[in-house]
């Protein structure tokens, strides 16, 4: 029959397999080493409006308003309990100067009922405008009569930056996004750190919220969860694979199949300068749970072709990869075809998802048609005769023969 270019493909993996197993294994160690190197220069979008198409008018409305007016990233430091004392009101102007001190806020962006009181009295001729302590009501009643006289004069603050019972207050905050994932992390931190230091009062509870903590805590953790989520599943599969096989060795050697996918996942990532998102890292364990089968076709197969005295490595082998190999490429080009075609998606993190899902799985396949048969090489020929071995790399052995 004509060989299709398939068959050419395949004879050509298991030779390669056959004959240069410690090449392929140091060419794949090299491969995986570079792209788990990578992992390390991977981040996070600080800006979660980067992962909607950029010519929504939408997004492009919201940056020229930043553009125009400024940072319109909010924060806020709710407090409640008894907020309208002078301490409260000073606290907040303190928190508020320290906030200025810092590169991603400044005072224009920030409002409180302390520096609309304190502005009000100011500008009624109450105090020194050089000593805001000054200006400061001394007693709870003259903060409760500031707060009235500014909504008889200008607008009630109820609902605004104080609730209806005067229970509850806020600290408002407008800025900038940060330009990458430290900087938000930093400034997520630096803003926790200064209302801890001026809000820890007596009967006063606080709690900071918005969107640079909500960055921090969505996307901070994107990395690392990437990172344990993988190692937790191969460990997991490698566990599975061990038991179904019944060998430690053919069970590492079939979860190599899981390690090239999930490392040119990695590598690709660094390789296109594309950062974590809530669709990518999920690709690390749909690979494992797709890319396993691969592994446990060829590996199952091949064990049921080998039989030391009868059937030897050379032959198992061809036998194997010609007879699951067909099927596996029809099935992985199917797969990443469809996950492929994701890709053509307006929104970047499905498109990033779809292309990322696609290559991994076709790595996966590479490495269950040339790096397993490798690996399934060098086992098998651990367990025979020196002399053995060389009759199997030259083509010469015949187990029948040999073992009379």
């Amino acid at each position: 029959e004509k060989e299709s270019r398939v068959d050419r493909m395949l004879k050509w993996a298991s030779g390669i397999s056959r004959r240069s197993p410690r090449a392929v294994m140091t060419i794949f160690v090299f491969i995986v080493f570079i792209c788990l190197l990578g992992t390390f220069r991977l981040s996070t979008a600080s800006d979660l409006r980067a992962l909607a198409p950029q010519d929504l008018p939408s997004i492009q409305a919201e940056y020229e308003q930043e553009e125009i007016f400024g940072g319109q990233q909010i924060d806020f430091v709710l407090l409640k309990g008894d907020v309208l004392t002078p301490e409260v009101l000073i606290a907040m102007r303190e928190f508020q100067e320290e906030l200025d001190q810092s590169p991603y806020f400044n005072t224009e962006g920030i409002s409180s009922i302390g520096e609309l009181v304190h502005d009000y009295r100011l500008a009624t001729g109450e105090g020194a405008e050089t000593d805001y302590m000054a200006v400061n009501p001394a007693t709870r009643e003259e903060v409760e009569a500031a707060v009235a006289e500014v909504g008889e004069n200008f607008s009630p603050q109820e609902g605004k930056l104080i609730s209806d019972d005067h229970q509850a207050t806020l600290v408002s905050i407008y800025s900038l996004v940060p330009d990458n994932t430290e900087d938000a992390l930093d400034k997520n931190d630096f803003l926790k750190q200064a209302a801890a230091d001026h809000f820890d009062l007596p009967g006063v509870e606080y709690e900071v919220g918005g969107y640079t903590s909500l960055s921090a805590d969505l996307l901070g953790n994107l990395v690392p969860t990437q990172i344990w989520t993988a190692l937790l599943a191969l460990g997991f599969a490698a566990l599975i694979l061990m038991l179904i096989f019944r060998s430690i060795a053919y069970g590492l050697a079939t979860l190599t199949v899981l390690v090239a996918g999930v490392a040119v996942e990695m590598g690709f990532l660094v390789l296109m300068g594309w950062e974590l998102d809530m669709m990518t890292v999920l690709i690390a364990t749909m690979v494992i749970g797709i890319g396993i089968d691969y592994g446990i076709h060829v590996t199952h197969r091949f064990r049921e072709e080998y039989r030391p005295g009868r059937v030897g490595v050379r032959e198992a082998l061809d036998t194997t990869v010609m007879g699951v190999g067909k099927p596996l490429v029809a099935s992985s080009v199917a797969t990443a075809g469809a996950f492929l075609i994701i890709s053509f998606s307006k929104m970047v993190p499905i498109r990033r998802f779809g292309a990322l899902t696609a290559i991994s799985l076709i790595s996966a396949l590479a490495a269950s048609l040339l790096v397993l048969p490798s690996i399934i090489t060098l086992v098998a020929r651990s367990k025979l005769l020196p002399e053995e071995v060389t009759a199997e790399e030259a083509g010469e052995y015949h187990p029948a023969e040999a073992k009379g």
